[in-house]
């Protein structure tokens, strides 16, 4: 397999996997932004992570979930290291 060195080139390779659903935290839950549902931590599968490195910055760096919900869905949630994330720590903390 070739190395993949940006978010868009996971993004395609797992989108053509049927992880196609955008996801975020919300209330303490994966929140799928799709089909408007939530999943608690327990109904949820961290399948893989990859880490992004800022080129010029290390405060740009960012953090990629690839995740499995008990209803089928599968997606991805995209977090930003740094002081203004909108993806609540204690959710992500949870599905390592």
């Amino acid at each position: 397999m070739s190395h993949l060195s940006t978010v868009s080139e996971v993004l395609k390779k797992w989108e053509e996997k049927g992880f196609s659903s955008q996801l975020t935290t919300k209330d303490g839950k994966i929140y799928c932004l799709n089909t408007k549902q939530y999943f608690p931590v327990e109904q949820v599968k961290l399948v893989k992570s990859y880490r992004f490195e800022g080129q010029t910055n290390p405060s740009d760096s960012s953090e990629l979930f690839l995740i499995e919900c008990d209803s089928q869905t599968k997606g991805s949630l995209l977090m930003a290291y740094g002081a203004k994330t909108d993806i609540d720590a204690q959710v992500i903390k949870a599905l390592k």
